[in-house]
């Protein structure tokens, strides 16, 4: 499909992105001294052939691009992203430096670097960016050399098709496919994917994780909320007959859950005046509400701070309860 105004960019290539980690290879960078000796370069080669960085979109940041002059019987070259040029030439242009395929005891043939990109993800967005080279299809026979397998190379019957077009995907799938039919009625149909899809393919066992998290987050919330709610309506219900009497002694009705939870409403009420013929009624009643509190006042201390914060979202679900009538 030669390029029109519909389809501005056309290319091939042995690797999308975000489609997985590619296959590495052992690269050497002329002049370049490993910090460690017999330490192994590995780079993912990617083949291309046509338009493929401007489908992309990729930047191209020093150099040139390859064109249809670099085939088989023209000089080898390659292009590099921008971490390889830092690994190999670092603070160095890259451009007109050589590389060549396999361990420096191998004598594969050197590329010319023509041409240097910028770095693009091959996996997770969180991975660091992986050295990369990409070649000529025409020349991956002579760039591999002894390496090169003619069976498992960029031919016919493997890799992408990229496209970028001004036209939405979905007018351009019934053209694609009418070319692919005029080309051989026996090709099987081709599939088409949109680069926003395949990047989203490619996120989905995160978002899965996220979700997942997310579920059991709001499910411990929501027990937590419960248990609290439990713990405290427990706690008040054990203690109506307690706070009754003590209204009944002249103690205010309480308006907060902190009333039924403070260790201070453990304390006896006001006593009465010596003179009093009452006088051994409060401290009756007082003495049976303490020796009934008082087991509780150990964890309440525990309860009071999480009940005021809750006591607001409480009082949607649970009316306040109505005082007990006066004891005349």
């Amino acid at each position: 499909m030669p390029p029109s105004p519909a389809r501005p960019s056309v290319g091939r290539t042995s690797f999308l992105p975000a489609n997985g980690i590619q296959g590495n290879s052992a690269i050497t960078g002329e002049g370049y001294v490993p910090a460690k000796p017999g330490t192994l370069d590995l780079a993912s080669p990617i083949l291309i052939e046509g338009d493929y960085f401007p489908a992309m979109g990729t930047p191209l940041l020093r150099g040139r691009l390859l064109t249809p002059a670099d085939n088989a019987k023209g000089q080898l070259v390659v292009l590099v992203n921008h971490s390889l040029a830092e690994h190999f030439w670092p603070g160095e242009n890259p451009i007109g430096k050589r590389m060549r395929l396999g361990t420096p005891e191998m004598q594969t043939p050197w590329a010319v670097v023509v041409g240097e990109v910028a770095d693009v993800k091959e996996g997770s967005p969180d991975a660091s960016p992986r050295m990369q080279y990409y070649g000529a299809v025409e020349q991956v026979e002579n760039l591999f050399g002894s390496l090169g397998n003619p069976a498992t190379d960029l031919n016919g019957n493997g890799g992408y098709i990229v496209l970028r077009t001004s036209l939405p995907p979905e007018l351009m799938e019934n053209q694609i496919r009418a070319t692919v039919r005029s080309l051989d009625p026996q090709l099987r149909s081709p599939s088409l994917q949109t680069m926003e899809h395949a990047i989203s393919d490619s996120e989905a066992p995160r978002r899965f994780n996220t979700v997942l998290i997310s579920s059991f987050a709001a499910a411990a919330l929501l027990l937590a909320i419960l248990g609290i709610y439990s713990v405290i309506a427990f706690t008040v219900a054990m203690r109506v007959h307690e706070m009754a009497i003590r209204m009944a002694l002249g103690r205010s009705a309480p308006r907060s859950p902190a009333s039924f939870l403070s260790p201070a409403s453990n304390s006896p009420p006001p006593a009465a005046s010596s003179d009093s013929p009452a006088l051994s009624l409060p401290r009756v009643c007082s003495n049976l509400s303490s020796s009934a509190s008082v087991r509780s006042t150990r964890w309440c201390w525990l309860l009071q701070r999480s009940s005021c914060s809750c006591w607001r979202w409480l009082r949607r679900f649970c009316p306040p309860v109505a005082p007990p009538p006066s004891i005349p």
